[in-house]
């Protein structure tokens, strides 16, 4: 037998395990994105998982120039590293910043105050704080900033868990679904993940049956 596929293959578990669980939520927030269809249909109205989609009502917006119509901004920065005939970018840090705001739909206020485990629709570019050689080659420590960010949108679809507190209602990271800011239309958004959950499902079948093979050509 070769040990060094076996090693592998363990190595490779715990990867394809969270994989696979990510895809398994994409197609879990597929299903919450269709069932809301319109602004004020199925609102949920006791605790668990949920996504409505409203008016956004900002209650405290980002500060910083340029900011104030941005909903969420992340910045990441990131250095240059070469390990062995292997490089890649590495974070260094990584900061993200939310507006207070709630979302109005169906006579209700749905309050959000937790950053979101997944963003669509945002927007993006990256800042390069070394000039590299001829535009394109990067050395070793030299440094970018990602910016992302999601305007505030005439309507938005939040997607995460209904709890009550204080008689409000808030919309908090679920432990299935997470928490999902999207201006898109539901049915739009569903099929972004329904596209990613079963790309990812596929991937994972590829890779264990990949696998499997490999394991059984060096027994």
């Amino acid at each position: 037998m070769n040990w060094l596929v076996v090693l592998a293959l363990l190595a490779g578990v715990p990867l394809l395990s969270w994989f696979a669980w990510m895809s398994l939520q994409s197609l879990l927030q597929a299903r919450l994105l269709l069932r809301i269809g319109s602004m004020a249909a199925h609102l949920p109205d006791r605790p668990g998982p949920a996504a409505v989609r409203g008016a956004v009502t900002l209650h405290d917006p980002l500060r910083g120039q340029g900011r104030e119509g941005w909903l969420w901004y992340r910045e990441t920065l990131q250095v240059y590293r070469k390990r062995g005939k292997g490089s890649s970018w590495r974070t260094e840090s990584d900061d993200v910043e939310m507006a207070a705001f709630s979302v109005r739909a169906g006579n209700r206020d749905f309050h959000v105050d937790e950053f979101p485990s997944e963003v669509q629709g945002e927007r993006s570019n990256t800042e390069y704080l070394d000039e590299a050689w001829l535009g394109l080659f990067h050395s070793h420590g030299h440094r970018r900033v990602v910016h992302r960010w999601l305007p505030v949108p005439a309507l938005l679809t939040v997607l995460g868990r209904l709890e009550q507190k204080r008689d409000e209602a808030h919309l908090v990271k679920d432990g299935k679904v997470g928490l999902l800011f999207t201006p898109h239309e539901p049915g739009h958004a569903a099929w972004i993940e329904i596209l990613k959950g079963a790309a990812g499902l596929a991937a994972v079948t590829g890779a264990l049956t990949l696998g499997i093979y490999l394991y059984s050509q060096n027994r």
